[in-house]
C-alpha cells in the first residue's frame, strides 16, 4: 500500500469493485477500497502507523472529493453502519494518540457528509452500549473527545441528546468521579455544548440537572489543571443563564452530597466535599491567571443579575467585594470592565456599605479610574465613572467614604470635572456636585471601620 492508497493487497482481490469508487482528478493518484479500510481498521495484524496512514487517505477523500464516499457507503446501509462501528471501536481499542486523532478527524466529517440522523443515533447508542458494558470510564477519553467535537459540528445534536438520550448523559456523570482530569475536562466540554443549545438543558430531568450542579462544583473546587478549570467555567457559564439552575448552584453547599458513586474504581476514594459557589469564585479571583479572574467576575455578575436581593448578601459575606477591589490594579480592559460591573451589582444591597467595603475600595477605585481614563475604551471608562458615582451617592451620610485618601475634596472635584467633560459622549447619570470649598460650615464626617 502506498502512502496515498487504502488498498490492502492481501485481501483486496476478494472485494467487489463497487466498494472502490472513482475518486477523480481532485484526489490525485489515491485509491480507496472501503472494504479494505474496514478490514484494516479491525485487523490486529495491521500496525497503528499503517491504520493512521489509511485514515489520512480517507480524510483526504472526504475533503477533496465531497459526496464520493457517501455514495459508496449508502449502497448498503449495513456496510455504512459497519464502517462507522469499526471507527468507533478504534477509539476504545487503539492507544496511539496520532491514530486516535486521525480517527476522530474521519468520523466527524463522515457523519456530516452522510447527513442522516439515523447514523448519529447509532453512534450515540454505541457510546451508551460501551459505557454500560464497562465497569469503568477508564479509556473513554478519545470517545468523549469525539462526542464533544461532534456536538460542535452538528447543531441539532445537543437537543437530540437532551430529549432522547438522558441515560447516556447520566452515564457520562461517572467521569466526574474519575481521577483523570483530562477525562473530566472532556465531559465538561460535552455538557457545555448541551447546555449551550437553547432549550436543551431545560429539557433534562431535574434530578440529573441537580446532580450535574453538585458534580460541577466539586470538580471546579478541586481542579488542578488549567484545561479542566477553563472547561468547568465554560460549563458554569451556560448553567448561570437560567435562574432555576442558579438557585440550585447557590444552594448546593448546604445539601448532602448528591454525587453518587457510578464508577466502581472510586468506591475506596472519598469524594471531595461540596464547596459553595461564592468561595470557589473567590478562590479564582485570588489566582494569578487573568483569564480565570475575568471568568470569576463574570460568573459573579451572572448570578447577581438573576436576583440581586437574594444573592448579594452571600457574596458580600464571602468578602468578594474586597477581592474585586484588589483586582482593580490590573490594566486589562476586560477585567476592569467585569470588576466594575460586579461592584455595581453588589452595591444594590445595603450590606455592601454597612460592612464598609466602599471605604476599603475607594482608593483602589480612584487609582484604577485614573488609569482607565488614559485608555481608549470608552465602555470601561463609563463603567468606572458610573461606579464612582454610585459609590458617592449611596454612601451613608454619617460614614466618611475615603478617610485614607488625602485631599478628598480634590478628587471629588476631579471626578466632577471628568464626568462633566465626558458627559456629552455617554449617557452617564448626572453626578452630584462637589463639596463646597473652604469656609463652609459642614460638620466633620464620622469614620467608618470595617467589621
Amino acid at each position: 500500500m502506498s502512502n496515498l492508497n487504502v488498498v490492502y493487497e492481501k485481501i483486496h482481490y476478494r472485494h467487489d469493485p463497487r466498494w472502490q469508487p472513482r475518486l477523480g482528478p481532485a484526489a490525485g493518484s489515491a485509491e480507496l477500497c472501503v472494504a479494505c479500510a474496514i478490514e484494516m481498521m479491525e485487523s490486529a495484524e495491521v500496525s497503528s502507523v499503517r491504520k493512521s496512514v489509511a485514515l489520512v487517505c480517507v480524510g483526504g477523500v472526504l475533503k477533496r472529493s465531497p459526496g464520493v464516499l457517501k455514495d459508496v457507503l449508502l449502497q448498503d446501509h449495513r456496510v455504512c453502519l459497519h464502517f462507522i462501528a469499526s471507527l468507533m471501536g478504534m477509539l476504545h481499542a487503539v492507544k496511539d494518540e496520532a491514530t486516535l486523532e486521525q480517527t476522530i478527524q474521519v468520523l466527524v466529517p463522515l457523519l456530516l457528509e452522510l447527513q442522516s440522523e439515523e447514523f448519529v443515533q447509532c453512534v450515540l447508542q454505541e457510546i451508551h452500549t460501551q459505557l454500560c458494558e464497562q465497569s469503568s470510564v477508564r479509556g473513554f477519553l478519545p470517545t468523549f473527545t469525539f462526542l464533544g467535537k461532534l456536538i460542535d459540528a452538528v447543531p441539532a445534536l445537543p437537543q437530540i441528546l437532551a430529549a432522547q438520550h438522558a441515560p447516556l448523559l447520566e452515564q457520562l456523570c461517572a467521569a466526574f468521579l474519575f481521577p483523570d482530569e483530562a477525562l473530566k475536562s472532556s465531559v465538561c466540554y460535552i455538557f457545555r455544548g448541551v447546555w449551550g443549545c437553547e432549550g436543551a438543558g431545560q429539557s433534562l430531568p431535574p434530578a440529573l440537572r441537580d446532580r450535574l450542579c453538585a458534580l460541577l462544583l466539586q470538580t471546579l473546587s478541586s481542579a488542578s489543571t488549567p484545561h479542566l478549570t477553563v472547561n468547568c467555567l465554560g460549563f458554569l457559564k451556560q448553567l448561570l443563564k437560567l435562574g432555576e439552575v442558579v438557585s440550585v448552584l447557590m444552594n448546593c453547599h448546604s445539601e448532602p452530597d448528591c454525587a453518587e458513586d457510578l464508577d466502581l474504581e472510586q468506591n475506596s476514594q472519598p469524594h471531595p466535599k461540596p464547596c459553595s459557589l461564592p468561595l470557589i469564585l473567590k478562590k479564582l479571583l485570588l489566582s494569578g491567571e487573568e483569564t480565570l479572574q475575568v471568568a470569576s467576575a463574570q460568573s459573579v455578575a451572572a448570578v447577581l443579575v438573576q436576583s440581586p436581593s437574594q444573592y448579594c448578601p452571600l457574596f458580600i459575606q464571602a468578602d468578594i467585594p474586597e477581592f474585586l477591589y484588589e483586582r482593580l490594579c490590573s490594566r486589562s480592559e476586560v477585567l476592569l470592565w467585569s470588576v466594575y460591573s460586579c461592584l455595581l451589582l453588589l452595591m444594590e444591597d445595603p450590606l455592601f456599605f454597612s460592612q464598609c467595603h466602599s471605604v476599603y475600595g475607594i482608593e483602589s477605585l480612584i487609582r484604577s479610574l485614573k488609569e482607565a481614563l488614559r485608555m481608549n475604551n470608552q465602555d470601561v471608562q463609563r463603567q468606572g465613572l458610573l461606579l464612582l458615582t454610585e459609590t458617592l451617592e449611596k454612601q451613608p451620610a454619617g460614614c466618611a467614604c475615603s478617610p485614607a485618601v488625602p485631599g478628598s475634596l480634590g478628587w471629588r472635584r476631579w471626578w466632577w470635572a471628568e464626568s462633566r467633560r465626558l458627559a456629552c459622549r455617554w449617557p452617564l447619570r448626572r453626578p452630584t456636585p462637589p463639596l463646597p470649598s473652604s469656609g463652609s460650615t459642614t460638620s466633620p464626617a464620622r469614620s467608618c471601620t470595617r467589621n
